[in-house]
């Protein structure tokens, strides 16, 4: 099984992509990355120091995914496209707020959004990852 390009992505984004054949060979895709422990990184044969590399960027990945409020499809709390859309068409077609800009919203109501969508650290390394990914180099920083 090849790996996924989204997992060799990944692991180049995060400086690890040395990796990638080692995670095809042992058909480890970006799905099971949280479920990886650092007994099981060792006997993939990662470095201490890349073992450690792994582990937090799986963490920050983590972070930034519950602080957007998404979780994978694969798993079982998976919700329908059309459930997943109505907050967005809502926002985007509601004559009410036309004129409001700048909220954050959860289940079609304004509400407060997580600590970690604050941290500027993180929005400026999710920014950065998520550009290496894509292959875009805007060449500046997020922040003003």
């Amino acid at each position: 099984m090849a790996v996924d390009s989204a997992m060799r992505k990944w692991l180049d984004a995060n400086g690890l992509g040395q990796y990638a054949d080692v995670f095809s060979e042992n058909d480890v895709d970006l799905d099971l990355a949280p479920e990886l422990s650092d007994d099981d990184l060792k006997e993939l044969g990662l470095t201490l120091g890349h073992r450690k590399r792994f582990l937090k960027a799986v963490s920050a990945s983590s972070e930034a995914i519950e602080a957007e409020g998404h979780r994978p499809e694969s798993t079982s709390t998976a919700r329908d496209p059309n459930a997943g859309a109505a907050t967005s068409v809502h926002v985007a077609t509601a004559p009410e707020l036309a004129d409001r800009s700048g909220l954050y919203f959860s289940k079609s109501r304004p509400t407060k959004s997580s600590r970690q969508s604050h941290d500027r650290q993180l929005q400026q390394r999710l920014w950065d990852v998520s550009a290496k990914i894509a292959g875009i180099n805007f060449g500046q920083d997020l922040a003003p």
